[in-house]
């Protein structure tokens, strides 16, 4: 007798008969809660083996072994190294040790051949005493007794066979609840979905002794989380995993109850899925493409039962990262929540579920991505590039809608792995930019969220650097030098390879309701605005491309988000402005109180462009010359000027560090008439005569007024003063909001 522990010596095993699928499943009742598991990384098993492995604790062969133990729930794996499975499946082990079968002793091969065993034998793994065992410490506790073979019958018409055993729970129950509903349903809605037949397995040992296919219903002992290591597995004939094969199906019966037996069904749906899948011939093995074999998988459990909500239990794990490639296998269980896909194309996507059977029919010569596409592709459709951008928004906005909330998905869940910011705006600081420079993956998407709670972020911007060639540009005002101001330039995109593969979308909330925006270059919200004032964005930036090697690099600068304290709808406050130019005998002074408002113009796409709404001037003015005395004094009110002659503008890129603003601003030339008392030859002359003033001329302030003004914004606030050639501008603002 060989110790186990010590004696593998070169476990490369090579080829023999069975490949398996296989397929861990953890089922979340209806009752439960619909919030999608936090998708976690769990210890795996596999992990531990091989840190135990590189750290020669134990040998590579001992590793093989325990893995192989691990897979099947034999209670002779140490327990240091029990964990969670993760992704690690019995296809690929069991594939490496079929392979490689000659290369192991004997005394080797009669360790794990029963593992390649279906359970219609008593040689099969499944009769161990250290599989089926209450006791989980030792190797050699005892076995509950099982008879192999109970009772079974055969369906000509569906060409199926049931298996239980003596120790099966409620075996024959759970049988005759099989057979009724592969008769009624199941096996047919497979066949509208897959169009096939079922293949023979004659030929094949352990093929359970006629054609039919086998379902074995097992009684194994669960861990300690209710879970189990085989909940289900669809298992293959062919050990290449390309070519169209037989296969059967076992499940651990432990898992269901009488009173509860459309979960039975359900794990079953999922399974014949598979079933159905191997009759097809594949470019790549089940392992390889998990997401497509399980992922659809579980779609079709959810298209037989919905009820059962099976894709649940595992969606989370899929839209919480959903910033990896559709097919990224690296985080256990992921593949299966891809099923989200799969619903959106029958839900929302507008194909009925026998485009299952396309994506198939093209996995012959194709690989899984690729398949996927052109079986999209239709007179109204380009496979991804029509549909991605849709299911992204359907995925990643907060908000999913019926197609997900069909299967219990709870709105509001949010990606763990996202860029989330609590949006606010010191005061003094000029803008605070956001960079959208994670990497771009193929079919993935990439989530930037935003909440506003702080009233100083007043202004947002968003800046397309995925369809557009966004570039920052320099300039130096010739009249200042010590000036330096910035500007954004947009060339759009053509290259396909760029614009046309990429979505780029910002989903946001304004009063509590959500909607959809495609900026273009730019778009802008000015929270100032009722209308405008958002509570909280998504941006979502994700490829539609199906090629793998492809990965998006803008040609410029990637996508911002800029937020600013500047205020982008009105604004309030004080001018006065006093003329006392050297050889005129005039002094004027003009004091305004101004409500300024945003109005779109022409002139300029910035949003910071401002008209007078109201104002109201009070003026007064005195001189004497040799020959005459002037005075005269009043007051106006003005509502309604517009145009750039009566506007206060802010270049949008002309926030300088953190206490500058620049911008320029004019409110017209003014005549009011005073009183002229002039004496000519002793004789005493009074006229009213018209005077050209100006109640508000800041033009250029802070660019081009020979002065570089530091204005404090502060919520917004700025003032200032300065003097141009005897005319002394004063000024004080503060920024309203709509109520």
């Amino acid at each position: 007798m060989i110790n186990i522990l010590n004696f593998i010596q070169n476990i490369i095993l090579k080829k023999a008969l069975i490949l398996i699928l296989f397929i861990s499943i953890q089922l979340v009742s209806a009752e439960e809660s619909t919030e999608p598991t936090e998708p976690t990384q769990p210890v795996l098993a596999f992990d531990l083996i091989d840190k135990a492995v590189k750290d020669k604790v134990i040998s590579k062969e001992e590793g093989i072994i325990y893995k192989v133990f691990a897979l099947h729930g034999d209670n002779r794996l140490p327990s240091q190294y029990s964990g969670s499975l993760g992704h690690d499946l019995l296809t690929g082990q069991i594939r490496s040790i079929k392979n490689n079968w000659n290369n192991y002793s004997k005394e080797m091969q009669n360790i794990l051949r029963p593992f390649l065993i279906p359970p219609s034998s008593s040689d099969s793994w499944y009769f161990l005493p250290s599989i089926n065992s209450t006791n989980k410490t030792t190797s050699t506790s005892t076995k509950t007794t099982a008879t192999p073979i109970k009772s079974f019958f055969i369906d000509i018409k569906y060409n199926f066979r049931i298996w239980w055993y003596s120790n099966t729970p409620n075996g024959e129950a759970l049988a005759n609840s099989l057979k009724t509903q592969i008769e009624s349903s199941l096996w047919k809605k497979i066949f509208d979905v897959m169009n096939v037949k079922l293949l023979s397995d004659m030929g094949y040992p352990g093929n359970g002794g006629t054609p039919a296919t086998d379902i074995y219903l097992l009684a194994l002992v669960l861990n300690d989380d209710n879970s189990n290591n085989v909940g289900g597995a669809a298992i293959e004939f062919d050990e290449s995993g390309k070519n169209p094969t037989p296969s059967y199906v076992q499940v651990n019966a432990s898992q269901f109850s009488l009173s509860d037996l459309s979960k039975m069904h359900a794990v079953i749906a999922h399974e014949f899925m598979h079933v159905a899948q191997n009759t097809f011939k594949r470019s790549m093995s089940y392992e390889d493409a998990l997401w497509l074999y399980d992922g659809m998988a579980d779609w079709f459990a959810d298209f037989a039962y919905p009820a059962v909500k099976l894709a649940q239990s595992a969606f989370g794990y899929y839209l919480k990262s959903m910033q990896l490639p559709i097919n990224d296998q690296t985080m256990a269980k992921r593949w299966y929540a891809t099923s989200a896909f799969f619903i959106y194309l029958t839900e929302k996507g507008g194909y009925q579920p026998s485009v299952m059977r396309k994506i198939f029919s093209n996995f012959s010569e194709n690989d899984d991505l690729i398949s996927v596409d052109k079986a999209l592709k239709n007179e109204f459709n380009e496979g991804f590039k029509s549909l991605w951008g849709s299911f992204l928004i359907e995925s990643l906005n907060k908000r999913s809608t019926d197609y997900l909330s069909k299967i219990g998905f709870i709105r509001g869940a949010l990606p763990v792995d996202r860029h989330s910011e609590n949006v606010t705006v010191p005061a003094g600081s000029g803008e605070i930019v956001y960079n959208l420079d994670k990497k771009i993956n193929y079919l993935a998407g990439n989530l930037y969220h935003f909440v506003f709670n702080d009233d100083k972020a007043r202004l947002v911007t968003i800046y397309n650097g995925t369809h557009y060639e966004l570039k920052k540009e320099h300039y130096v005002d010739e009249t200042n030098p010590s000036v330096e101001d910035y500007y954004y330039s947009f060339t759009n995109i053509e290259d396909a390879n760029y614009a046309s593969k990429v979505t780029f979308l910002a989903y946001v909330k304004i009063a509590g309701k959500w909607s959809i925006h495609f900026p273009n270059s730019t778009k802008y919200f000015c929270r100032d605005l009722k209308k405008e004032r958002i509570e909280e964005m998504y941006i979502i930036v994700g490829s539609s491309e199906p090629k793998k090697e492809f990965e998006f690099k803008p040609k410029g600068l990637y996508p911002q988000v800029r937020v600013s304290n500047i205020g982008c709808y009105g604004w309030q406050g004080n001018v006065t402005v006093t003329q006392d130019i050297e050889g005129n005998p005039i002094k004027s002074t003009f004091t305004s109180s101004v409500t300024w408002i945003r109005k779109w113009t022409g002139y300029t796409d910035s949003p910071l462009h401002f008209v007078v709404k109201t104002a109201n001037v009070n003026w007064s003015l005195s001189g004497q010359d040799s020959h005459c005395t002037m005075k005269g004094s009043g007051n106006w009110t003005i509502s309604g000027l517009s145009g750039i002659g009566n506007g206060l503008a802010f270049p949008l890129d002309s926030l300088k560090g953190t206490n500058h603003r620049t911008g320029y601003g004019m409110a017209g030339g003014v005549s009011p008439m005073y009183e002229e008392r002039c004496n000519h030859n002793g004789e005493n002359v009074v006229a009213m005569v018209p005077f050209a003033g100006t109640w508000f001329d800041t033009y250029g302030f802070g660019t081009e007024s020979g002065e570089q003004l530091k204005l404090q914004p502060s919520g917004d606030v700025f003032s200032s003063s300065f003097d141009n050639d005897g005319i002394r501008t004063s000024f004080s603002f503060q920024a309203y909001r709509e109520e």
